[in-house]
């Protein structure tokens, strides 16, 4: 009864303002993911950092639902494929799809915090820096984006890398694991994907820190419900700004009792915001209890202790010198 009452309440609703209604209706919150292939395409633009993106679904759910298993997540196989199932409404958000203009206005998408930053980077055999690579050989994917990226920097920079190109990542793999490549330039989500992959052959294998370019990640929802969209937003920015007020799923209760203003804010101590947004007061506490976070988040899906082990670097705080930063809630 009271979730029929909940799907007429919803109905009811004017257009930007029913998905909350709807999602709590159900119980559920359906989020999207991309889920990369194992082996790399020509149409590849990361790695697989669904892991990442499902904490991100996940502390929605917490957020809207009290229940991080409340999400009910789907993973696809591009980011095109995630934003047509969100235009369909087949799912309520996406949670690592990449922002752009076009896609704001032509699929009428409302993106949400960035809470990774993907970049183009060289995976090498113990090379100091981009330029310790002179003379060597630099392997990529040949006709692709981090072909043509890779090409401007070394021409910008002045870099005398030998370029040599592959028609597959099998053979590419075959030509680093057997020291024809020097190094490899991809993406910085997919070399560590294929750092994991090669195991105990590529135990001298290091990420460099040059990066060649940077692209984003964030969450996504249709436009057309702006309650709904902030809802989530502010939902992504919470393990963020905890993390930045050392605030853990361990000692969120304790500190609902900090004297420090934005704490306050973040854990319920002003409503407005929640109340805005219609969410629960302690709609934070509740997500923190259940994921923790970002570092806890990041540390477990794509982290230290994931086989990924991405460094922090650009996914560092604003307050430590990376770019994930957050506004206070309220």
């Amino acid at each position: 009864m009271r979730s029929t009452l909940l799907i007429v309440f919803a109905l009811c609703l004017p257009a930007n303002a029913a998905t909350l209604a709807l999602v709590r209706a159900r119980n559920t919150l359906s989020c999207g993911v991309v889920h990369a292939a194992q082996d790399w395409s020509k149409d590849d633009v990361h790695g697989d950092l669904s892991p990442l993106g499902r904490e991100f679904c996940r502390a929605a759910a917490a957020a809207v639902l009290g229940r991080a298993e409340a999400a009910e997540i789907t993973a696809y196989p591009a980011e095109a494929e995630a934003i047509q199932a969100l235009k369909a409404g087949k799912v309520d958000m996406l949670a690592g799809i990449t922002p752009s203009i076009s896609r704001s206005l032509q699929d009428h998408l409302v993106f949400g915090p960035v809470f990774f930053w993907d970049s183009q980077a060289v995976l090498a055999h113990a090379a100091a820096s981009l330029a310790a690579l002179d003379g060597k050989t630099l392997c990529f994917l040949d006709d692709t984006q981090a072909a043509s990226v890779l090409m401007a920097a070394k021409a910008a920079r002045g870099l005398r890398f030998i370029a040599f190109p592959f028609q597959e990542e099998g053979e590419m793999e075959a030509g680093l694991i057997g020291g024809h490549c020097a190094a490899v330039s991809a993406s910085l989500s997919a070399l560590a994907a294929l750092r994991a992959e090669i195991g105990a052959a590529g135990e001298d294998l290091v990420l460099l820190p040059d990066l060649l370019s940077v692209v984003p990640l964030a969450v996504a929802t249709r436009a057309d419900d702006a309650v709904w969209s902030a809802a989530i937003g502010a939902a992504a920015d919470v393990p963020v700004l905890a993390e930045m007020q050392h605030v853990t799923s361990d000692n969120v209760q304790a500190m609902r009792l900090s004297a420090d203003p934005v704490t306050q804010h973040l854990l319920g101590g002003d409503w407005s915001a929640a109340s805005a947004l219609g969410l629960a007061r302690d709609f934070a506490v509740r997500e923190l209890a259940a994921v923790g976070n970002y570092g806890a988040m990041f540390a477990r899906s794509v982290g230290q202790d994931s086989p990924l082990r991405l460094p922090r670097g650009m996914n560092a705080l604003c307050t430590h010198g990376g770019a994930i930063c957050a506004a206070p809630l309220r």
